[in-house]
């Protein structure tokens, strides 16, 4: 185990038990796990502190979705910072728009704190993350997923109803 490049410890694993534990104490930066195998570095694992909320990344689930009002895509929106990496301590209130030929069906995050209707084009993010629900109209077309929040680079997505 790696912390900003200096080696904390190592442990042996055996097949019985595949888990080494570690008790560290926190400092920022860069946490690395590597699996050793024989004396030679054969996977690892990276953590890395994340800086200040600075954009917000949609991914819908789907790009393209059947022209069905039945047919759903789940938008998954995320704090990342200037770098793309979550920011896990981010509850940011945003809000979403749409263009085209869709709707919002709901908005959530998993807060079990948050009694935020599901039916609002607002919500607040939860570890850094909320979701959007969406739905095509009648026809078919692109539709287009904004987010928006004070401080942040909008983001957006599109998703194709045929």
């Amino acid at each position: 185990l790696e912390l900003n490049g200096k080696r904390l410890d190592q442990k042996d694993v055996s097949f019985d038990n595949l888990t080494a534990s570690f008790d560290i104490n926190y400092h920022p930066g860069t946490l690395k796990a590597i699996a050793v195998d024989n004396g030679k570095d054969v996977d690892s694992v990276v953590l890395q502190t994340p800086g200040k909320a600075a954009k917000i990344r949609l991914t819908a689930d789907r790009k393209q979705i059947k022209n069905s009002r039945n047919d759903l895509a789940y938008v998954t929106v995320e704090i990342v910072d200037a770098n793309g990496r979550l920011v896990p301590d981010a509850p940011v209130p945003l809000q979403f728009s749409i263009e085209g030929n869709g709707e919002i069906a709901a908005t959530a995050s998993a807060s079990p704190n948050d009694m935020q209707s599901f039916q609002k084009r607002e919500h607040r993010t939860f570890r850094g993350k909320c979701l959007v629900i969406v739905r095509p109209k009648d026809k078919g077309g692109k539709i287009i997923v904004k987010a928006k929040g004070e401080g942040l680079s909008e983001g957006q997505v599109i998703i194709e109803a045929k």
